[in-house]
């Protein structure tokens, strides 16, 4: 039954203590069938383990005897090696669960004639040794030795050879002012934050040492130059050659806040000395990034952020399982680029940088974009940079999307323009913005470069103290003026036939229109700032001047209603709209109108002059009804004067009401064109001085030509002016008069 079961075998695996059977050393292993096994008895032991696995070999059956040959070849520092001794051997069959004990009497004889029994190790074994070991055969066995950087220490029990930790072993491997990391198989040196690799970037084991990044750069023999331009020069020449240079992220991020430190020092200097190739700088700053890739299989990314620059690194191998490559993020900018097709096109291998600057805006500055134009170019995004590294064929197959952050708000009228860095200057070749909203703008670019989005806005006119002075006169004229007309309308005593109740209502809008618009423009300065306030102010405006449109449609509405009752022969009562109704009207739908505009747009209150803003078209909210009431308006005056005509053909009519009506429209049509013309010429006042002077003294001087025509021209109101007067200088006179006797009366 015995000798039935072992010559099924396939293979055993004996486990046996080396040193304790004084054969050989820790570090060899032995094959039996194919399988390793190592001696493991203890020291003066006849007891020995064995476990024996099932299937090993595939045609070669293991010999019972060759257990007991070779257990006594092995074991010739033992009782064993007495013909008459014998070692008593435990087997267990594993995955069978059978074990049992055999006696092995030792034949030194037999090993010869039973060699031919044994598997043949390495090449029925391959990768016996792990990754890291290389498989040796020996006489009836094999053995493994690891490679460099695994001490030679081979695990028998997982197959694999132990990684040696240097670092651990010896913590000043690296040198003062460096960091060791311990690696498969080897391990790495990184400086410290402020110190680089020296003499060459690359590190070299017992030769690279840790040195200041200034020292390094600035060596002593750099004359006529100064440190920040000898470090950038020295940073150059270093990298020249490094297509293939791998650098330590820490040491990137020294050496790129010296670069850019450097930059902005010598950018912040008078004269010549501040001039900087910004070129060089560009491909300097590239160069050093791209020594963060270093080759995969897979994919790989490496992510840096310093003071000057936010770096993002993505790598793809030919093992990738990626089916697409995620956005590329760099501060608050992302970069959306096929790397996968730029791989398939490069033995299935590449690798893109991209980088966005801190402060480059403040060196690469928007005034050097140059444009046909004279326009204020302001800098909307953070300077961002993409490259594609360490890869041959560099064509992009598909344009690249970079979406930018706007770093300050929109102006209602700029215009946004994707550009990049060529030769000195800024250029749109080749870039374009797809889309954009109030936060973010997406550049489409058909080239990697450094880029930047850029808003154009029309220069601001200059400071005309003409027009401030004539509009300062001229409002406060026209504010007098109003104010004398308001006076009037309410103590003077008007013909039954009149009603002032619109009249009054408009010079009282005006006034306080104009002396608002007059207040805010002579100390916008200060209210800009603040924008709840001024956001209030433009809708009070707002308010103001349609209730002012609204009792001039509702005064023409009024005389259209006179005259229909003139022809009809109807008695014209002191009033025909009751003036409750017409303050609902007049004040109603001025205030439901900007209700529902602030309702829709909220934001449209408050541009740069605290009035309304033109964005998404919210000057219709103004113009719109003041263009409905003008309208209106011309169709009531068309009515009233072809009512009037077909009055007055009938003779029978009496002569003074007539005379009365004809004046009243009369002034109203001066009124409808002194009010509603003004605003139409403000369509085309843009960039013509004589049309904005004439804009500005129209508008202003309304309330004058609203006390001239219903004050000045009316003789009974001049009646009445005289009287005042009279009055006024009668009880001047008399005063004077009294004065005048007590004084002699008291001299007497």
């Amino acid at each position: 039954m015995r000798d039935i079961l072992f010559s099924s075998l396939w293979g055993a695996l004996l486990l046996l203590d080396a040193q304790s059977w004084g054969i050989v050393g820790a570090s060899e292993t032995y094959v039996l069938n194919g399988e390793v096994w190592v001696l493991g008895m203890a020291s003066g032991s006849t007891q020995a383990n064995f476990s024996v696995e099932w299937d090993v070999c595939e045609s070669l059956g293991a010999d019972p005897a060759l257990l007991c040959t070779l257990i006594g070849c092995y074991t010739e520092a033992t009782p064993a090696s007495n013909s008459n001794s014998s070692a008593s051997v435990s087997v267990e069959l594993i995955g069978l669960g059978w074990s049992w004990n055999w006696t092995c009497i030792s034949v030194l004889t037999e090993l010869g004639t039973a060699q031919n029994g044994l598997c043949s190790a390495c090449e029925s074994r391959p990768g016996v040794c792990g990754l890291h070991g290389n498989c040796y055969n020996g006489k009836n066995t094999y053995h493994c030795k690891c490679h460099t950087g695994y001490g030679n220490q081979y695990n028998i029990t997982t197959g694999t050879c132990i990684n040696v930790d240097e670092c651990q072993e010896n913590s000043k491997i690296c040198g003062p002012n460096a960091t060791c990391s311990n690696t498969m198989g080897s391990y790495t040196c990184q400086c410290d934050a402020g110190f680089i690799p020296h003499p060459k970037l690359e590190w070299e084991k017992d030769v690279t040492t840790c040195k200041d990044v200034n020292d390094t750069l600035n060596p002593g023999d750099c004359k006529d130059k100064l440190p920040e331009q000898c470090l950038l020069d020295s940073l150059s020449n270093m990298l020249n050659d490094s297509s293939t240079l791998v650098l330590p992220p820490q040491t990137v991020k020294t050496l790129l806040n010296a670069a850019l430190g450097a930059v902005h020092d010598l950018t912040q200097k008078e004269g010549e000395e501040g001039l900087v190739d910004l070129d060089e700088v560009l491909k300097t700053t590239e160069k050093l990034v791209a020594t963060l890739v270093e080759p995969t299989e897979t994919n790989s990314s490496v992510t840096i952020t310093t003071e000057t620059i936010a770096v993002r690194t993505f790598s793809v191998g030919p093992n990738t399982s990626l089916s697409r490559i995620p956005p590329l993020q760099a501060k608050v900018n992302l970069m959306t680029i096929d790397l996968l097709a730029i791989a398939e096109n490069n033995n299935r291998s590449g690798a893109v940088v991209f980088m966005a600057y801190t402060n480059m805006e403040d060196v690469l500055k928007a005034e050097l974009f140059y444009t046909q134009n004279d326009t204020i170019k302001t800098m909307m995004s953070k300077v961002v940079a993409a490259s594609i590294v360490k890869t041959k064929n560099t064509t992009l197959p598909k344009p690249v999307n970079f979406t930018l952050k706007h770093q300050r708000e929109m102006h209602p009228k700029g215009q946004l323009t994707c550009v990049y860095w060529n030769d000195s200057s800024w250029s749109v070749d080749g870039c374009e913005a797809t889309e954009t909203n109030t936060t973010h703008t997406v550049c489409t670019c058909a080239h990697l470069s450094t880029f930047a989005l850029i808003m154009q806005t029309d220069k601001p006119p200059e400071d005309d103290s003409l027009l401030e002075l004539i509009t300062m006169v001229a409002l406060s004229v026209g504010l007098a003026c109003l104010a004398l007309a308001i006076l009037t309308f309410i103590f003077c005593t008007w013909n039954p036939k009149v009603n002032n109740t619109a009249r009054l209502n408009l010079s009282i809008c005006l006034f306080l229109a104009h002396l608002l618009l007059l207040l805010v423009q002579k100390f916008v300065h200060l209210i800009r700032p603040l924008k709840r306030v001024c956001s209030v102010l433009a809708g009070i405006q707002h308010f103001l001047f349609l209730s002012s449109f609204v009792w001039m449609y509702l005064e023409a509405l009024q005389l259209f209603l006179l005259v229909r009752r003139l022809r009809e022969v109807k008695v014209i009562h002191h009033e025909s709209v009751h003036w409750g109704y017409l303050l609902l009207i007049g004040y109603g739908i001025p205030c439901l109108v900007v209700s529902m505009s602030a309702g829709l747009f909220p934001d449209g209150y408050g541009n740069e002059q605290c009035w309304l803003k033109t964005e998404r078209g919210f000057k219709w909210s103004f113009l719109g009804p003041v263009c409905y009431i003008l309208t209106m308006n011309i169709i009531l005056f068309t009515g009233v004067i072809g009512s009037l005509r077909a009055t007055l053909a009938d003779l029978n009519r009496e002569i003074s009401l007539m005379r009365d009506t004809r004046v009243m429209v009369f002034k109203a049509l001066v009124q409808f064109v002194i009010l509603g013309c003004p605003w139409v010429l403000g369509f085309f006042v843009k960039n013509n001085k004589m049309l904005e002077y004439l804009f500005i003294l129209s508008v202003s001087q309304q309330g004058t030509f609203i006390f001239l025509v219903h004050c000045v021209l009316n003789k009974e109101v001049r009646a009445q002016y005289r009287t005042w007067w009279k009055r006024f200088s009668g009880s001047s006179d008399s005063s004077s008069s009294s004065v005048k006797s007590s004084s002699q009366s008291f001299t007497r």
